[in-house]
């Protein structure tokens, strides 16, 4: 049986069942096959190491020790080996982070480490490296009736009107247990991730389904300070939260992306805003940290 979804703004088929993703009818026009089969023999590797890849211009190969063989090509196929007794909510990990990561760079697009809302038909990226707080934050002002538009990896492109896009993912949110628990959600209610003690799916209501233009980005920063704060970051500071929070960076130079990577990174600091969000570790300020955001929005 053949799946048909729509996923970071791309058509796609599937031999196997996704059920994050966006379900549409059966189209002609597909961005991407999603296939279950071989992986090239030329691409064979020590399954021994627990994460092995290996990348070149418009191909890429990784295992994942006890799940999956993905095979990553020209931007429209991804073909699974699955391995021995793999469970399907196992092999769709790797493939909606690791292998949609690849598929947006073969694109020539930027897969981003952050989740994306529309605010006021604004798009907004909250990121920040694990444990920042990026979940909660979104979490929040998912609350106050802002639209979330993709949980953990944004797709974005400059389009051909030279505006700076975020498509949609799925409308499901990743919260770890501590999350859970700031927010009082009962977990009896809510989905544990396959494999996992302390990750949880949420199903998302209020979800952008269309593509976004983004005009700002927050990194929020645990650290030793009395009260939250904002400051907007210029020049190489701004480049380098673009390019430090790029979704498997890894991959940039064996796939041969180097330079355009770069360029469009620079070009993107002159279509948005960066700001630093500052918050005190180990306190719970969540309001504050939503009140922040909305003030230097301007709502």
């Amino acid at each position: 049986m053949d799946y048909y979804y729509l996923a970071f703004g791309l058509t796609m088929k599937s031999d196997i069942e996704i059920e994050e993703f966006v379900e549409i009818e059966k189209c002609n026009e597909l961005d991407v096959e999603i296939k279950l089969g071989k992986v090239p023999e030329s691409l064979e590797h020590n399954l021994e190491e627990p994460f092995w890849y290996y990348a070149k211009e418009n191909e890429l190969v990784f295992t994942v020790a006890d799940i999956a063989k993905y095979y990553v090509h020209n931007g429209n196929e991804i073909i699974i080996e699955p391995l021995v007794d793999a469970e399907n909510s196992a092999i769709r990990v790797y493939l909606l982070g690791t292998a949609f990561g690849a598929i947006l760079f073969q694109r020539g697009r930027v897969p981003f480490h952050g989740s994306a809302l529309s605010i006021n038909n604004i798009g907004v990226i909250i990121t920040g490296e694990s444990g920042a707080g990026k979940s909660t934050v979104t979490n929040a002002l998912i609350k106050k009736g802002y639209n979330m538009v993709t949980d953990d990896v944004a797709a974005l492109e400059i389009d051909e009107e030279n505006k700076l896009k975020i498509y949609p993912s799925y409308p499901r949110q990743k919260l770890w247990i501590d999350s859970v628990r700031h927010m009082q959600i009962d977990i009896s209610e809510i989905r544990r991730m396959d494999g996992t003690n302390d990750k949880f799916y949420l199903p998302v209501e209020e979800f952008c389904y269309h593509p976004i233009e983004l005009k700002a980005i927050f990194e929020l920063k645990p650290m030793i300070c009395k009260q939250v704060s904002v400051e907007e970051l210029i020049g190489k500071e701004r480049l380098e939260v673009i390019l430090n929070n790029t979704y498997r960076s890894v991959f940039i130079e064996p796939l041969g992306l180097m330079k355009n990577h770069f360029f469009q990174c620079v070009k993107m600091t002159k279509m948005l805003k960066v700001y630093r969000l500052c918050r005190p570790e180990n306190e719970f300020t969540i309001d504050e940290q939503v009140n922040s955001i909305e003030s230097v929005l301007n709502y």
